[in-house]
């Protein structure tokens, strides 16, 4: 790493003299020489005080000190010349023609004022990426052209220990817009530097430092690389790289020891190539491979522990307040000065929503280290201190396999791990795509473990260190060995709330690994999906954890079940099982003996068994450590438990089991339907299915809490039933299982009767619990909530928590009238709670001013979504029909291999570029597509030099929805025509669709046609060379136009095809038509009420819905008005307090004197005289 820094980066070196006044200076010729000759650095004096003019030999030929031109050593080169001005090579500054010039030296050779603002330039090849402005957006400091120059301002001073040139730095370094001061000899009273401002970062030695950095809010990533009295360098990364070093050198005082220390800091980052050693080192061993990581983390840990920020300790200081929450802490408390400093209110609550957000973020977590009480042990005896209570936490929580309990079945099982294990075939190499996808998944703010690599880190490293990273994740897959150090994790024990603290059981274990080694446990958990994809061995009734099945689908198909025998009159019983601590107890010989009667590869199989083997936890405090050695169990926290779970609970779901009987598993959410005509026969039958359980269960050492298992009996009819439920127990002397009236079921309460009504009370609990703390934070924030955001709290707190799991509890076609009214009452009370209106406002006007349909309509859309979508079955609303086959299907792609690459790169041509490039030596592909209300085409031309037609496709869409479908049909064809026609040359492809490329380089965009297309370039790519170019559309490209012209033809006169609509399009088209049909019924229903005259059409509702409380009263007529309260029996004549009868709104809004000042202010004044007030 620092070899790269050496390499390709930048390094200054400010060199600041303070001369006493009055005094000439005087410069030993050696040591002057000896700076002005350092190689790569420029030095400028930035405060000379002297009574008369320093004049310094300057070179300006090589742009050098301590010669003239006439003696310049280089003159005889002219190649090496060096320009004054750009700060390049191959001309002088007399010949300089660059327009982009700054006005001041880049690199300034004779200073002429006390504080000189410089500049840093680079020259870089950045080769046909044009995008050198958007590398540097929004950072006026480090600005950039398209000939890859990169320019980096800073200011160089010497505040000379005095106090107002220091307050004054901030204010200098603001208006000159710079990022970065090199100081020398600060302002340091008691011998240290000052706060400065919020955004100001200071780097220097502790205690009295000559020379320091100061950094304003800088564009890049800085890391602290040298740091002494007299040096200080930092190291600034962003999309280019440099080292920033500041020099100072005390007045009479040798320059050596600095110009020493200076030149040992560049050796070393010159030299230091360890990474690159390691990087293409070939790793044959397990033990190879723990050394490499060994040394790798205790480098980390070396860097780490020196850039932590220096906290001054204080008395009172806890331990465990470290020097990254002293940070947070200052952050938090400027956020929250400037809260409370600010006196406007619309900033005020800006301010306050920022500050609390900050708060919660960084100290919402944290917690105190306490040490854990004294705890109760198994044999009555008590813990006296701290490690004793961790002991004996990890004797009782972390599971240790005994291999004592074995019966004679789990003996071959426990011999199989140690048995030898080889297959032919072999797993592909771990491919950089694939770590890139990883990585983007993994959560930023996911702790970090004992190594302390968060997941930022982790991404940076692998950014900067990528052949490091792939050469230790393709040992460990190529070596099958899971490195020793990520095996290890730190716990900590979490206490139950309402627990009692003396108990074990009322600790919860938290375990946290290595980022690093969860890396490559996410790319295990991949390539094991993968196979078990690949050779279909996933169960059907699994949905947990697995592609394309959803807690949704598993109650949709269980509901069917029940419907179903409903139908038949079939008596059922409905067992819910409960597994003792389940991903506690999955045994791992189990799970290597599945892997290998599944052929899995070796060098995978072998990973995850070294994995599983040998794992350590440990408590550490500071008292000391214990630690412990689980050997039963998927490790907490590990990508791979989920995975684990489901390979045990498999062997349950295929389990021989008696005619009719249903097991159905989400998880470690398993139920059991038993059907049978009679009760004893139930009984028995159920008696007989918890036998072949409980067996199993002790085949893979997994324990069944009869305790906490439930059932349900569905009689459907059958009388007699309900009075004397069955009897279900293992044996004879064992106790039977208890029996509920409602059972819920992964979120969703089903009653014997499957009416549901137990569950629509649940949601009235929760909508009316959720209610109230809406209206809690509406009533705090007051004025600071505006419209939009009451409608998104309704739409995206209240109403998914109102729908959840909605096909399975509303039915298809009639819908119990009960079931409807409690509904409508619940979102009714929703409601309420956001609009703040009287109590008595109809339902109907409640959801006009929410902007909120009604919960039946509501209702059906999501249903006829999830049919469609996941069901795949015709489905019809208001006057829309869908087939299936004309919406995208996400799972109709075939699984691919992680490895393979998910993204398909391209380049942006300007017009000259793309004409350019239409004359090489390649087969020429230009795809477009026209879109109208009407007609849609899509059309490709293929061109081979120079000028001839290979082939033209025109193609006519059915269902077009945009522009952008047409395009994906043009393109996805003539990749369908490359694939068939098996050219030998290579193939460009021209689209002026930006948004088509992009969705193709987005590791995000998962849409089906994407994946098609995908699948399609990878396919061609294995032939052919492969390349993919925008175009700017109609702008003189020959063959884009020429394809443009065929598209408009073609929506005519085409080939007819289709490409399937996107779920967003559906979702747009049903949400549209629920306008529909509520305006219909708004239209219908409610048109004498008061609001329908302000609001008649619901397809365009305004954005300023929902109104304030007191418009509400306006608009609706419900509020404090002489014929509400008549109407409600609170007066006996409906008269104005201005004397006259007020029958109906009409007299507040038109004639009443009290109300006429406001009402003439409504505008337009003519429209509202006539009531035309929609």
């Amino acid at each position: 790493m620092r070899q790269a820094i050496a390499d390709n980066a930048i390094t200054c070196a400010a060199l600041s003299m303070r001369i006493p006044e009055k005094r000439n200076p005087h410069v030993d010729p050696d040591a002057f020489a000896r700076i002005m000759r350092q190689p790569r650095i420029s030095v400028g004096w930035t405060s000379v005080r002297v009574t008369e003019d320093l004049h310094v030999a300057t070179c300006t030929f090589c742009a050098m000190y301590g010669h003239g031109r006439s003696s310049c050593p280089l003159r005889s080169e002219p190649a090496r010349a060096v320009c004054t001005r750009c700060g390049t090579e191959g001309h002088l500054g007399a010949a300089c023609t660059s327009a982009d010039v700054p006005a001041f030296r880049p690199r300034a050779i004779l200073p002429v004022s006390p504080s000189a603002l410089c500049f840093l330039t680079e020259l870089r090849d950045f080769g046909q990426e044009p995008i050198m402005a958007a590398r540097n957006r929004g950072s006026p400091a480090v600005r950039g052209d398209n000939r890859g120059i990169v320019r980096v301002n800073f200011i160089q001073l010497n505040l000379d220990h005095a106090k107002r040139a220091f307050a004054n730095l901030p204010e200098s370094m603001e208006g000159r817009d710079v990022r970065m001061a090199a100081i020398s000899d600060p302002y340091r009273p008691s011998r240290r530097i000052p706060a400065l401002p919020h955004g100001y970062l200071v780097y220097a030695v502790d205690q009295d430092p000559g020379a320091a950095i100061v950094t304003r809010n800088p564009p890049y990533d800085i890391c602290p690389v040298h740091v002494s009295p007299n040096v200080v360098a930092i190291f600034c990364e962003a999309d280019f790289a440099f080292v920033f070093v500041s020099v100072y050198a005390p007045p009479h005082v040798s320059l050596d020891p600095t110009l020493d220390e200076l030149r040992a800091l560049l050796d070393a980052l010159r030299n230091d190539r360890w990474f690159f050693k390691v990087s293409g080192a070939d790793i044959t061993s397990s033990d190879a491979l723990d050394h490499v990581l060994h040394a790798f983390t205790l480098r980390y840990d070396n860097l780490y522990r020196r850039h932590l920020r220096p906290v001054r300790a204080r008395p009172t200081s806890k331990p465990w307040f470290t020097p990254e929450l002293n940070v947070e802490r200052l952050a938090v408390t400027a956020k929250r000065r400037r809260f409370q400093r600010t006196r406007d209110l619309q900033m005020r609550a800006i301010f306050r929503r920022e500050y609390t957000t900050a708060l919660a973020e960084a100290f919402g977590g944290l917690r105190q280290f306490r040490c854990l009480p004294s705890l109760l042990g198994s044999d009555g005896t008590v813990t006296s201190t701290h490690l004793e209570s961790a002991a004996l936490l990890l004797r009782t929580q972390i599971a240790v396999d005994d291999p004592t309990t074995d019966d004679a079945v789990h003996i071959p099982t426990r011999a199989l791990p140690s048995a030898p294990y080889a297959t032919f075939g072999q797993d592909v190499p771990i491919t950089y795509s694939e770590v890139v996808d990883v990585l983007r998944i993994t959560h930023n703010k996911s702790a970090p473990g004992p190594d302390n690599i968060s997941p930022v880190i982790m991404k940076a490293l692998f950014h900067y260190l990528p052949r490091f990273f792939m050469m230790v994740f393709n040992a460990a897959l190529a070596l099958g060995y899971f490195p020793r150090c990520w095996r290890t994790a730190r716990v900590t024990f979490i206490h139950k709330p309402g627990r009692p603290a003396e108990r074990t059981s009322s600790y919860r274990p938290i375990c946290v690994s290595s980022v690093f080694g969860k890396t490559l446990e996410r790319l295990l958990n991949g390539r094991l999906q993968h196979h078990l994809e690949r050779h279909a061995l996933i169960h059907p009734r699994q949905y947990g954890f697995t592609r394309g099945r959803s807690s949704l689908l598993a109650l949709h198909h269980l509901k069917d079940h029940l419907v179903r025998l409903k139908t038949q009159r079939m008596p059922t019983i409905l067992m819910s099982l409960d597994f003792h601590g389940a991903f506690d107890s999955v045994w791992h010989p189990l799970v290597l003996r599945y892997f290998r009667e599944c052929a899995l590869p070796s060098g995978l199989y072998h990973l995850l068994r070294t994995f599983l083997e040998q794992r350590s936890v440990f408590v550490q405090s500071h008292a000391g450590r214990v630690d412990a050695h689980p050997t039963l169990g998927s490790p907490q926290g590990s990508p791979l438990s989920p995975l684990l779970w489901n390979v045990v609970i498999d062997s349950l779901l295929s389990l021989p089991m008696p005619p009719g009987v249903v097991v159905q598993a989400y998880a470690d959410d398993t139920i059991i339907l038993v059907p049978a005509p009679t009760r004893s026969a139930l009984g028995d039958l159920a008696s007989e299915v918890l036998r072949r359980v409980v067996s199993w269960s002790r085949t893979v050492k997994v324990t069944l809490n009869c305790d906490k298992t439930f059932c349900v009996l569905f009689s459907h009819g059958v009388g007699g039933m309900e009075r004397v439920h069955p009897t279900v127990r293992l044996g004879p002397d064992e106790p039977s299982l208890t029996f509920k009236e409602p059972l819920r079921v992964l979120g969703v309460i089903f009653d014997r009767r499957l009416t549901f009504f137990h569950h629509a009370e649940y949601l009235r609990n929760k909508v009316a619990t959720l209610a109230s703390r809406v209206a809690t934070f509406l009533a705090m924030q007051r004025s600071c909530v505006r419209p939009m955001h009451k409608v998104l709290l309704y739409r995206q707190v209240l109403l998914p928590a109102l729908t959840y799991a909605s096909p399975v509890w509303w039915g298809e076609c009639h819908v119990d009238c009960r079931l409807y009214a409690r509904m409508v009452t619940i979102q009714r009370v929703a409601l309420l709670a956001l609009t703040r209106a009287y109590h008595t406002t109809s339902t109907a006007a409640l959801q006009v001013l929410m902007q909120a349909p009604p919960i039946g309509l509501e209702l059906e859309r999501i249903n006829i979504e999830f049919r469609l979508f996941t069901l795949r079955i015709y489905v019809a609303f208001g006057s829309l029909r869908y087939c299936p086959d004309w919406v995208a299907n996400p799972h109709s792609a075939k699984a691919t291999h992680p490895a393979a690459p998910a993204i398909v790169p391209f380049a942006r041509l300007t017009s000259a570029q793309a004409r350019a490039a239409s004359r090489a030596r390649a087969v020429q592909m230009y795809t477009d597509g026209s879109f109208t209300s009407k007609a849609a085409g899509a059309a490709y031309v293929i061109f081979a030099p120079p000028d001839r037609v290979l082939a033209v496709g025109r193609y006519r869409l059915l269902r077009a929805t945009s522009a952008y479908s047409a395009e994906v049909v043009a393109f996805r064809e003539a990749l369908k025509y490359f694939i068939a026609a098996r050219y030998f040359e290579p193939v460009a492809l021209y689209t002026d669709c930006l948004s088509l490329l992009q969705a193709l380089a987005s590791p995000r965009n998962v849409e089906p046609h994407v994946l098609e297309i995908r699948a399609l370039v990878r396919k061609l790519s294995r032939m052919v060379h492969v390349y993919l170019y925008h175009v700017p559309g109609h702008a003189g490209v020959f063959g884009n136009e020429v394809a443009d012209f065929i598209a408009e033809r073609a929506a005519h006169r085409g080939i007819a095809t289709s490409l399937p609509l996107p779920f967003r399009a559906v979702r747009s088209q049903l949400r549209r038509e629920l306008l529909v049909l509520w305006s219909a019924r708004w239209r219908e229903e409610h048109s004498r009420t008061e609001l329908f005259r302000w609001i008649t059409d619901l397809r365009t509702l305004r954005s300023y819905l929902p109104p304030p409380p007191s418009l509400v009263t306006l608009l609706t007529g419900h509020g404090r008005f002489p014929h509400y309260f008549v109407r409600f029996n609170l007066m006996r004549a409906p008269r104005c307090p201005c004397g006259s009868y007020s029958v109906d709104m009409s007299h507040i809004l038109h004639t009443c004197p009290i109300t006429t000042p406001y009402t003439s202010r409504i505008a337009p004044q003519d429209a509202y005289k006539n009531m035309s007030y929609s």
